[in-house]
């Protein structure tokens, strides 16, 4: 992308979604409170906020080859999570929704993929099953007005 004169000495913002894509991306920050209600073609789900602190996950494409098997190919470097800056991530898995659910504003969190189990049913991808971590610790620099919920 070419630099233009309105935008010299700016930095780009890029897209800060977490996506769960090889089998050990992980995510660990604070809970921003922040989520948004959304709907999918896979029906109802929620878009939470994470305040990063480490991690690293990779982004991947996903096709459908030949045989109706869905064949997942993962970008690689891994993206690797910046303290301080602002991801975003989809629910929708029960394991991350009942780790938001259970979590206060503010808290510190934990999320990795841990397995991937193939599908028994021909055309679908693999089932993630993930591990979510919370601990007592809680983000100082978050202040409670910040918090917004979007339904």
């Amino acid at each position: 992308m070419s630099e233009t004169k309105e935008f010299e000495g700016a930095k780009e913002v890029q897209v800060a979604a977490v996506s769960f894509s090889k089998v050990g991306d992980l995510i660990v920050g604070y809970f921003t409170g922040n989520q948004k209600k959304i709907i999918t073609q896979n029906g109802p789900s929620t878009i939470y906020e994470i305040k990063g602190l480490f991690g690293e996950f990779h982004l991947a494409d996903t096709i459908t080859d030949a045989n109706g098997n869905k064949v997942t190919t993962v970008k690689e470097p891994g993206i690797q999570v910046e303290a301080g800056t602002f991801y975003t991530l989809f629910g929708g898995k029960q394991a991350i929704d009942d780790l938001f659910r259970q979590s206060k504003f503010g808290q510190k969190v934990g999320i990795k993929f841990e397995e991937a189990v193939p599908s028994k049913v021909k055309g679908h991808s693999a089932f993630k099953k993930f591990k979510v971590v919370q601990w007592d610790e809680t983000d100082p620099e978050l202040k409670t007005d910040e918090m917004i919920i979007v339904e």
